[in-house]
Order: structure tokens, then sequence, then C-alpha cells
């Protein structure tokens, strides 16, 4: 114990000369404690690679070498008859089969973890890039099992798009801004249990179940948002204090088939 406690005293020194203060600069400009990630990172379905997002592209690596195998796709080479296609994209995800992949665009923050964007679909065989929704930003683009249609919510409303017809079918029609959310929750479910997305398909595909959420009972709550201004633009929103009503949430399911909503 006195020999562990000598070698201590004379390794006190090197230890504290070791030491850097802290800084602002550190943790707020530099990023000096930043967690580091690999962005855009998903394993394939062989098992043997990955892809990840470098600047404009998404590139594939061997999980054995760590060597690049190849560019799955590469946002500066596209083409698309479409002033909505800006050449560069925030994220991205596969179909199941890894057929299509699903890029996001334009992203904007609504609140902590949701975001709206403009999503486009990139069918890895045509090498054909087609924008999913000609409309408003769209929330949670998702595809379908078999990745032959993606579902996503715009303007509190949801919807689907089938690749093979290219037909866009409205489920909903009621939704309505600090009323009634269909696919999306809303603040307190995302705030408090992290949920943003309130949809999801089937296993076979054929079918939407989503949360509804009924917003009209709720009081209404003034927010100053700023928006990289100098004047905040007053945002209202529903939120509900401490003994004030909750939104009401119900569970639907839709059949793709009949087209019918129960």
């Amino acid at each position: 114990m006195r020999r562990f406690s000598f070698f201590l005293l004379l390794a006190l020194p090197f230890l504290l000369s070791a030491q850097q203060p802290i800084t602002l600069e550190d943790i707020w400009q530099k990023g000096t404690f930043a967690t580091k990630s690999v962005p855009g990172f998903n394993f394939q379905n062989d098992g043997v690679h990955y892809t990840r997002l470098v600047e404009k592209r998404i590139e594939q690596y061997d999980l054995r070498t760590g060597g690049q195998t190849a560019i799955i796709f590469d946002a500066t080479t596209v083409t698309l008859a479409d002033s909505t296609w800006k050449g560069s994209f925030d994220g991205y995800s596969f179909s199941a089969d890894e057929t299509k992949i699903l890029l996001t665009t334009q992203q904007d923050a609504i609140f902590r973890y949701s975001s709206q964007s403009q999503y486009f679909v990139f069918d890895m065989a045509t090498k054909k890039l087609t924008r999913l929704f000609d409309g408003a930003k769209q929330q949670h683009a998702t595809f379908s099992p078999n990745g032959s249609r993606v579902g996503f919510v715009v303007n509190n409303d949801l919807y689907f798009k089938d690749f093979a017809s290219g037909k866009t079918t409205r489920v909903t029609t009621d939704g309505k801004k600090n009323n009634i959310i269909n696919g999306a929750s809303d603040w307190v479910y995302e705030e408090e249990f992290e949920l943003v997305r309130a949809f999801d398909w089937s296993p076979d595909g054929q079918r939407l179940a989503f949360l509804r959420f009924d917003e009209s009972a709720v009081p209404k709550y003034i927010l100053e948002m700023y928006k990289n201004k100098e004047y905040p633009l007053a945002d209202t929103i529903k939120y509900p204090k401490v003994g004030q009503p909750n939104a009401i949430v119900t569970a639907w399911s839709y059949n793709i088939t009949t087209g019918k909503t129960a």
C-alpha cells in the first residue's frame, strides 16, 4: 500500500501537467468534446458491407477489410427535370430489398425530433430519380415492406405513393393545424415519448395503421420563433399545461385494396 502511494505521488505532477483547461471555444466552436459518429451509417443485407454518407455520395465499404468497394449513389451525377432537386441530400434510407433509396433533402426542423423535407426516390436498377410529392414538404416518409410504396404525412394528413402506377393516394382528409393530426404525433407525444412518426405498414404492405390526434380541446400556447432572424415570429401550438386536456388519440387502419378506413 505504501509503495502504491509513493508511485501515485511521483505520478501526480505528470497527471496534473497533462490536464488542459476547457474553453468555451472547445465546447461550442471547435466541437472538441462532440460525439464522433459515422454520418448515414447503414449495414447492408449481405452482412459484409455497410454504407455511409460522405459529402454528396453514399459510399459502400467492406466490413472485413475496411476498404471502400463502391459508390452507391452520387448526387452530383444525377439529373432531374425538376427545380426542387438541388444536387445534395441530408440523409437516406434503403427499401428492405435495397433496390430503392429514399433521399431526404431541404430538411427543416419542427420541434426537438420532428422535421419536414422534400423526398426523392432513386431506383437502383433504372438509375431514375423521382420526386416523392409535388407539393408542400413531407414528414416521416417510409417504405412499405416490399418497397413498392412510400407512406408520408403532409399538412397533418396521411398519404402514400405507389411506384408501379405512379399514383399518390390521400388516406385522410381532415388534417388541420392545431386541430387534427393524422400519422404524426402532437408536441406532447414527441417531447415526452420521442414519438414522431405515428403510422406504420402491415408486414404484407396492404394496410396502413396510424394514430389520429384530436387537439381541438387542447389550449393554445404562443411561442416566439426566431428562425435565424433578428425579430421573432409568433407561432401558436397546442400545449396542455397541468390539469388541462390532452389530445384525444385513436388508432385506425387503412386498407390499400379497398380504400376503406376502420
